[in-house]
C-alpha cells in the first residue's frame, strides 16, 4: 500500500539568478512562475549518467512502515541533470538482501517540479523487523538499502541501539563519524539539524562547497547533492532508517520566521529563499509529505508517526537499556556516550553532547529546536 504526494502542474522559472540580481530586482523578477503542462511518464528514460547517484534512504519508521527515498540526478551538482519530464519510477520491498522474498512493489513518478524526488510512504508490513528495499527506472537499478520498522504500540522494548547526529559542515572535515556507525548495531538515527551549510566556497579547508552562498532553489539543490555524493553519508542512509529535523543552516545562519541573517534584506525576499530552501529539503530528505508540510523549526514528522515512536519506545519504565551506547557526530568528531551515565569514551571539542536520551525521549513535548 503507497501513498503519493500529488503532482503540482506550476514550474519555476528556470531563469538563473545571482545574488545581486535577487537582491536587485526585488522579488516580482525573481518569482514569476511559467505555466507548463506536463505529459506522460517516459516508458524507457535515458539518462546522461547514473540516475541513483545520490544513493536511497528511509525515514519516518512506523510500526507497519516508513518512507523510501531517492532522487534521480545523473548530473548531480548541475541540478540534478534530468529532462524536464515525468519518468516513472519501480520500487521494491523485500524480506532479504538479495531482494528474492518480494512483500511489496509499485510504480510512481518523478516530476521535475519536485526535482525527481521520489518518496514512497509504504504500509502493511510486519512490526519491529528488518526489510530490504531497492528502486528502478529503466534498466538502472539503485543500490539495496536496509530499514526497520518499529515494534507496536504498547510493546516493551527490551533493546534499543540508536545515534544521534548534527551538524554536518562539509568544509570542515570528513564525515568518518558516519562509518564509525557502521560498525554498530543500530536501529535509528536522528539527526538533529544542519544537514548541509549554506555558506559559499571557502579555500584552505577539508574540503569546498561548490558555488557562493545558495539562495535560489537550484542552487539548495545543487548543495544537498553535494552533501549526499559522500560515501559514508550515502551508506549509512542505505543502512539504518533516519528520523530528521532542520536547524538553521538549512535555510540561512541563525535565521527567525522571516528575518534573515543579513540586516536589512527585506523580509518578503527572504521568505522566498525560506520557501526555496525549504522545497529542496523536502524533496531530499526521507519523510512523510502527503499529509501536508510539517512544523517548521520541529521534527520533520510531527503530527504523523512522532507520537507512535515515543510510545513505542518509551511505552514501559526500562525500555531503553541504560548501557546502550550511542554514537553522535559532532561537526566531524565522535562522541561515544553511555546512558545515562553519561560517560564518554572520547571526547570532542564540543562539550556537554552526552545527554540522557531515556529523558529525552520520554518527554512529549520535546522539540530539538525550540
Amino acid at each position: 500500500m503507497t501513498r503519493q504526494r500529488g503532482t503540482a502542474r506550476l514550474r519555476r522559472s528556470r531563469f538563473r539568478f545571482s545574488r545581486r540580481d535577487f537582491l536587485a530586482t526585488g522579488l516580482a523578477a525573481v518569482v514569476a512562475p511559467s505555466v507548463t503542462l506536463v505529459g506522460q511518464p517516459r516508458q524507457a528514460p535515458r539518462f546522461s549518467g547514473p540516475p541513483f547517484s545520490l544513493g536511497v534512504a528511509s525515514g519516518d519508521p512506523s510500526p507497519d512502515g516508513m518512507v523510501l527515498w531517492t532522487r534521480l540526478a545523473p548530473v548531480p551538482l548541475e541540478g540534478g541533470g534530468m529532462p524536464d519530464e515525468m519518468v516513472e519510477v519501480h520500487w521494491e520491498v523485500a524480506r532479504d538482501e538479495r531482494m528474492r522474498e518480494i512483500v511489496q512493489r509499485g510504480t510512481v513518478v518523478a516530476v521535475p517540479e519536485q526535482g525527481h524526488s521520489v518518496h514512497v510512504e509504504v504500509a502493511g508490513l510486519d512490526a519491529d523487523r528488518w526489510y530490504w528495499y531497492r528502486f528502478r527506472s529503466g534498466t538502472e537499478a539503485s543500490r539495496v538499502g536496509r530499514t526497520r520498522t518499529l515494534p507496536l504500540s504498547g510493546t516493551s522494548v527490551r533493546r534499543l541501539n540508536m545515534a544521534f547526529v548534527s551538524c554536518q559542515h562539509y568544509e570542515t572535515g570528513f564525515f568518518t563519524a558516519y562509518r564509525h556507525m557502521l560498525n554498530d548495531d543500530l536501529d535509528v538515527v536522528f539527526h538533529l539539524g544542519d544537514y548541509i551549510y549554506e555558506y559559499e566556497g571557502r579555500d584552505g579547508r577539508a574540503r569546498k562547497h561548490t558555488g557562493d552562498e545558495i539562495e535560489l532553489l537550484r542552487d539548495y539543490r545543487n548543495r544537498h547533492a553535494l552533501y549526499r555524493l559522500d560515501p559514508d553519508l550515502q551508506a549509512a542512509h542505505a543502512r539504518f532508517p533516519f528520523v530528521v529535523t532542520w536547524d538553521d543552516h538549512e535555510v540561512d545562519n541563525n535565521y527567525a520566521a522571516d528575518v534573515s541573517e543579513e540586516q536589512g534584506l527585506p523580509s518578503e525576499l527572504f521568505l522566498r529563499r525560506r520557501a526555496e530552501a525549504y522545497q529542496a529539503y523536502f524533496e531530499n530528505m526521507h519523510c512523510v509529505v502527503s499529509r501536508g508540510r510539517p512544523v517548521p523549526g520541529c521534527s520533520c514528522i510531527a503530527g504523523s508517526n512522532t507520537a507512535t515512536l515515543r510510545r513505542s519506545l518509551c511505552s514501559t519504565p526500562g525500555s531503553i537499556v541504560p548501557t546502550s551506547r550511542a554514537t553522535i557526530a559532532v561537526g566531524q568528531h565522535v562522541l561515544g556516550c553511555s546512558i545515562p551515565r553519561r560517560r564518554c569514551w572520547a571526547r570532542s571539542r564540543s562539550d556537554g553532547c552526552c545527554r540522557d536520551l531515556t529523558g529525552l525521549l520520554r518527554d512529549g513535548t520535546y522539540c530539538p529546536n525550540r
